[in-house]
């Protein structure tokens, strides 16, 4: 006979031993000054066996919340010490909540709904950043289920090791997990019980490798460590036979330890040589841990050899930029890291941030929705568009004969065929790719100049196409938003993690397909172009923004950009996704089940298999 005890003797057994916040006092977290959240949040000191604090967003946005449906996320790394030099807005408990700002305008929305889980309300707990141990992201699961209010699901965005290691501790306490970074993107074997709890919404490795296989030569060297390659190995293989492609060297080197950065040095160069003695000018980087990417960086170039190579990385080059502080490149008196990936041209399969320049447009090409209806062109604020220097100065763009549009050549490209697939006996015109101008990330930026540098300068004079062709009027001494000069050369652009790399709402401009509206939030019917504008002014562009304060930056920044670009629009997603399954729950299974998912146990199995089964099969969002 089996014996499964009550939630009640559960619950009470865990405050006995001091592992469940029964009697912790919240501390309410002041609303910042251009804040737009309705709800509370609140902080609760860590007590007991307990390791970290907790802080919740509760919004009960005037229903009767008899049901409280809780979804935590994992600490990211805007809000760990290197990227908050002021340590006042961490210690005094701002830089947390104030970072999510834009996910608690979620939770409202949602709540307000009428039609949204009668009678119980959703809501948001996180803690303070473990700083940059992958493992304290699982401890922080593990102390959260452990503590009231009860979790349902994770949410986080995080990189390879900490998403899996939260993985691999929601499969085992039973929460669905939600992977939202496409820095944390990793190959899974859904079959594995490691990963049974594990959804994303960036796409698998899987889905990329076809497309970074067209990227490679014939021959190619592949890079591995111990904790990728058993899964790695397989996809690649898969994929290189798919594409009739060689594997000719495939190396594993250990894996890269913090407490010896100089370890893989000498296995590294071995590949390197390897490499070079095979005649191979290709390397696919696939390692588990990001820094081993660093590490491939800096062994490059102290070879003299990362002109020699074309690096296709698994994951977003940036990473490897990044990690050279942890190798033996860290003191060079050159910038080591972006010397190699972006001068040398690494190349990834994955984007990990918004990127307003022709992302809303494939979007809605792959899901077939018609864009922004409204029949306007509008900024990133949502407002009609206005070019400020076309506006105040009256510039004009015209023809040359040394600067001029080729429609011909554009109607042939090659490259804008295959983006944007048009139907036979259609020509493209400079009209349909203005929207690719506007890119930062894509060297596709650069033909869009080429070929169209007058319709680029008349469409936006403040994009990068503009700003890079022979239409600039550099002439005139103009600066960009961010103070830099408005003509520059294409090696002059500020780069992602650039602090001047920053967008403001008057650099964008799109219409109709190039605008994906979102379902979503109290920006549900506007477009993501404009909801990437209010998350600009929020972290730290206009005055009072979460990271800025009137006279100094309180963030480096990666905490800005992570703000705006590569976390929090991710998790918007994620969160948004969980809701829905929420619902789905409630629609399927009624109040009985609503009940039960509120009150469920940890290791409540019901509740684990049908809310996995349900985000995979009743939910609609990108894995």
């Amino acid at each position: 006979v089996s014996f499964r005890p009550s939630k009640r003797v559960v619950m009470m057994v865990l405050a006995e031993l001091g592992l469940l916040a029964c009697g912790a006092v919240p501390i309410p977290i002041p609303r910042p000054a251009l804040g737009v959240h309705a709800g509370q949040w609140t902080y609760e000191a860590p007590e007991g066996a307990q390791m970290f604090g907790q802080f919740v967003y509760a919004s009960e946005m005037g229903k009767t919340c008899s049901k409280k449906l809780t979804v935590f996320i994992p600490s990211t790394t805007i809000c760990e010490a290197e990227n908050v030099p002021n340590r006042t807005f961490y210690d005094s408990l701002q830089c947390v909540p104030n970072s999510m700002e834009m996910l608690t305008s979620l939770i409202d929305e949602l709540n307000s709904r009428a039609d949204f889980l009668p009678d119980a309300c959703m809501q948001i707990a996180t803690a303070q950043s473990p700083g940059s141990t992958p493992y304290g992201h699982a401890l922080e699961v593990s102390d959260a289920v452990n503590k009231l209010p009860r979790k349902q699901g994770l949410v986080s965005a995080l990189q390879m090791d900490g998403s899996k290691s939260v993985a691999k501790m929601a499969s085992i306490v039973g929460l669905p997990h939600i992977e939202t970074y496409g820095g944390g993107v990793y190959v899974v074997d859904e079959r594995d019980p490691e990963y049974s709890t594990h959804l994303r919404t960036s796409s698998d490795l899987g889905s990329s490798l076809p497309g970074l296989m067209d990227l490679i030569g014939e021959r190619f060297a592949l890079l591995m460590d111990p904790e990728g390659s058993t899964t790695v190995w397989p996809e690649v293989t898969a994929a290189a036979k798919a594409k009739d492609r060689e594997i000719a060297l495939s190396f594993i080197v250990p894996m890269f330890s913090f407490a010896d950065v100089f370890a893989l040095d000498e296995p590294m160069d071995r590949f390197i040589h390897q490499a070079l003695a095979l005649g191979l000018r290709y390397i696919l980087a696939a390692p588990d841990s990001v820094a081993t990417y660093a590490v491939l960086a800096c062994r490059l170039y102290r070879l003299g050899v990362n002109q020699h190579f074309q690096v296709i990385s698994v994951i977003p080059p940036v990473f490897a930029s990044n990690y050279i502080r942890a190798t033996g490149c860290a003191a060079d008196p050159v910038p080591v890291g972006p010397l190699v990936t972006e001068s040398s041209g690494w190349i990834s399969g994955l984007q990990n941030a918004i990127a307003p320049g022709g992302e809303d447009l494939l979007v809605n090409m792959a899901t077939g929705r018609p864009g922004d209806p409204r029949g306007i062109s509008v900024s990133m604020d949502g407002a009609p568009w206005v070019d400020p220097y076309v506006a105040a100065l009256g510039l004009e763009f015209h023809p040359t004969e040394e600067c001029y549009d080729d429609e011909g050549v554009v109607a042939q490209s090659a490259l804008f065929q295959r983006l944007l697939e048009p139907e036979n006996g259609t020509n493209l015109t400079c009209a349909d790719i203005m929207t690719f101008g506007q890119t930062r990330e894509q060297p596709y930026v650069q033909d869009v100049a080429r070929l169209c540098p007058i319709s680029s300068c008349r469409y936006n004079s403040l994009m990068n196409a503009c700003r890079i062709s022979c239409a600039c009027p550099a002439h005139l001494g103009l600066n960009h938003t961010m103070g830099l000069p408005l003509c520059l050369p294409v090696s002059e652009l500020p780069m992602l993690l650039d602090p001047t790399s920053g967008f403001r709402a008057q650099e964008y401009r799109c219409e109709g397909k190039n605008c994906r509206p979102l379902d979503f939030g109290r920006f549900m019917g506007q477009s993501v172009f404009t909801y990437q504008g209010l998350l600009t002014a929020w972290a730290g562009f206009s005055l009072f923004g979460f990271c800025k304060i009137p006279v100094d930056y309180q963030c480096g920044s990666f905490a800005l950009i992570g703000t705006w670009g590569l976390l929090i629009p991710k998790m918007m997603d994620g969160l948004y996704a969980m809701g829905l399954a929420f619902q789905k729950i409630h629609e399927l299974h009624g109040d009985a089940g609503l009940e039960r998912l509120a009150n469920s146990d940890v290791g409540d199995s019901w509740v684990k298999e049908e809310l996995v089964r349900v985000l995979k099969t009743e939910v609609e969002f990108e894995r």
